[in-house]
């Protein structure tokens, strides 16, 4: 396993001027693909790593600007919770929706994204958020 990314090494690349892309994934995991200009820094697996990291590089780049995204291994509205609860603006979703289209068209996408909005909404209900905003690091255990 290749050395963890820090906030440093975030507010670094920034500095750079070019697009900071994490990969939490070994490098023999990669995809095919990457974002052009973009430093790609291999870490580890999805959420789980993600976890050890995704914290300290928000709260470093908190006022800059700079929108967290967490891409790679998000499947389900837990998956979602669980970014958006360790700082991630957002979250980037593909290979399921290729899935969805591919099986199911428009109605398997739709189907998709309810099945996403519910089990998100049925997290935050259980957690008791009632809105994203309401989402805290406290809510889930790492």
């Amino acid at each position: 396993m290749t050395e963890k990314i820090t906030a440093a090494d975030a507010i670094r690349l920034l500095d750079t001027g070019k697009a900071v892309a994490v990969d939490v994934r070994e490098p023999d995991e990669y995809a095919v693909g990457h974002i052009p200009g973009a430093k790609l820094l291999p870490l580890g697996q999805v959420i789980d790593r993600a976890a050890e990291v995704l914290p300290e590089i928000a709260a470093a780049l908190k006022g800059t600007g700079v929108k967290v995204l967490v891409d790679g291994g998000i499947r389900t509205g837990v998956d979602v919770f669980k970014a958006l609860a360790l700082g991630a603006d957002g979250v980037l979703i593909c290979r399921p929706f290729v899935t969805a289209v591919y099986g199911g068209g428009e109605e398997g996408v739709k189907c998709y994204i309810d099945k996403l909005a519910g089990e998100l909404a049925d997290t935050m209900q259980m957690c008791g958020a009632h809105s994203i905003e309401e989402i805290t690091p406290d809510m889930v255990r790492v």
